[in-house]
């Protein structure tokens, strides 16, 4: 079983006193990503460095924008930063939310930071501070919409609904997205699906048959408190005959659904694993 992400822990968004951070590992990769030969700051320990010598670095810690966490205090919060600490060898944690994150453009010299650093400017500059905090709420929003459409899978009418939200929330226009579903063909649960191919076999037993395949699999995200709840994925695999969907009540995690042209493949690949464990 895996977790929400099959990616390094490190590169996810971390929840924490009721806000988003990511980080400063994370920070660093894009940062060299978007750096030609890697940048000025190639190495994380020089990276960290810059983000302490920020002259109001202090005032970013005290107001909670930078989190520093030892893997003790992360012990105390009850939160299971344990994954993330394993990554580093429990060695000392940066965390950075959206208003320090640009702070941070101010300072770094690859284009994207730099870009990003001159509109923030020009809106405080034409007296419009609401434009330049928008700006960096939706880049946080699509941060992380972009770490949950690669973790989960998404089909692409979830990521039109998840992009559509973001837009809605933040006062942007909508008219430039696909309309819902008219991207990919018609869907329906597995359960419908082996009905109407009249196939003798619960939703249960032929998910456990695509899981032990490599089509399917399940996936873990936190409920309520420090309850860990089992949620199924489709795979890279099992793409090609199906697709993650979010539902509406749990955006958290995905609800796979088949697509009604290739299940008859699918049935086959079901009938194949189920007569050879007969045999």
């Amino acid at each position: 079983m895996s977790n929400l992400s099959v990616q390094n822990p490190l590169f996810q968004p971390v929840q924490f006193n009721g806000q988003i951070y990511f980080t400063s590992q994370y920070f660093h990769q894009q940062y060299r990503a978007n750096s030609s030969e890697g940048g000025k700051y190639e190495k994380l320990k020089n990276f960290n460095a810059l983000i302490r010598s920020i002259e109001t670095y202090e005032n970013y810690v005290e107001r909670g924008d930078i989190i520093e966490l030892t893997w003790e205090a992360a012990k105390s919060t009850g939160l299971n930063f344990k994954p993330v600490f394993e990554s580093i060898s429990y060695k000392p944690l940066m965390l950075i939310n959206a208003t320090a994150q640009v702070a941070l453009t101010h300072h770094l010299d690859d284009e994207v930071s730099k870009s990003v650093s001159v509109s923030v400017n020009e809106g405080i500059a034409n007296s419009q501070p609401k434009k330049a905090a928008n700006l960096t709420n939706i880049k946080m929003h699509l941060l992380f919409a972009k770490h949950i459409e690669e973790s989960l899978r998404l089909s692409e009418t979830s990521k039109i609904r998840m992009y559509a939200v973001i837009a809605e929330e933040n006062g942007l226009p909508t008219k430039l997205l696909p309309e819902y579903g008219t991207t990919e063909g018609l869907t329906k649960a597995m359960s419908v699906l082996l009905k109407e191919h009249n196939v003798n076999m619960s939703a249960k037993a032929a998910n456990k048959i695509l899981e032990s395949l490599g089509y399917l699999q399940t996936l873990e995200r936190r409920s309520t408190g420090s309850t860990m709840k089992e949620f199924k994925s489709i795979t890279e695999k099992g793409l090609a005959f199906g697709r993650n969907e979010t539902p509406p009540e749990s955006p958290n995690q995905t609800q796979p659904r088949w697509y009604v042209s290739t299940f008859h493949e699918v049935v086959d690949i079901l009938l194949d694993s189920s007569n050879q464990e007969v045999a």
